[in-house]
C-alpha cells in the first residue's frame, strides 16, 4: 500500500456552469453529503479530490491548480486523474506554526470550444477561489 493510500480521503464536487446572458462561469463545491463547501477544513493527513462536474457544454477538462503560496506546506503535491476530470491535492497536515496552516487556490480549466464556438483558442478558465485549511487545538482555523 502506497502512502497515499494509507491517508484519509475526501471528495469534492466542482460544478461548472455558464451564464449566457452575463457571459460568467459559476462554480459550486460541494462534498458527497451535497452540502457546500468551498472553504475546506482537514483534521489529519488526507488528500482531497476535486471531480469536475461540466454543465457548459464547453467540453471543460482540468488543466491545473495555482496557489497563493504553493511551498506554505499546507498542500504539498497536485495529481490530475484520467482524462483531467478531476484532481487530486495532497494536505499532509504538517502543521509547521501558526502562519502556515491554509492556503488558497484556484483551478484552471482548458475547453474544447468557446461559448462562441471557436475551438482550441488556448484560453484558460479560471474558478473561484477555494481554500484548505489545517485545524487543530495548537492550529485553529482562519476566520471566515
Amino acid at each position: 500500500m502506497s502512502e497515499l493510500e494509507k491517508l484519509c480521503k475526501h471528495e469534492i464536487d466542482v460544478t461548472v456552469s455558464y451564464d449566457e446572458v452575463s457571459s460568467t462561469f459559476n462554480f459550486n463545491y460541494c462534498n458527497s453529503e451535497g452540502g457546500a463547501c468551498a472553504s475546506f477544513e482537514v483534521e489529519e493527513a488526507c488528500t482531497i479530490t476535486y471531480n469536475l462536474v461540466d454543465k457548459t457544454s464547453l467540453g471543460l477538462s482540468f488543466f491545473g491548480v495555482a496557489f497563493s503560496n504553493p511551498f506554505n506546506g499546507v498542500i504539498t503535491k497536485a495529481f490530475m486523474g484520467h482524462n483531467n476530470q478531476s484532481i487530486t491535492l495532497v494536505d499532509p497536515y504538517d502543521i509547521r506554526s501558526e502562519t502556515q496552516k491554509s492556503v488558497s487556490f484556484e483551478f484552471m480549466f482548458s475547453h474544447k470550444k468557446s461559448p462562441s464556438g471557436e475551438l482550441n483558442n488556448n484560453l484558460l478558465i479560471i474558478s473561484k477561489d477555494p481554500q484548505v485549511s489545517n485545524k487543530s487545538e495548537t492550529c485553529p482555523p482562519p476566520g471566515h
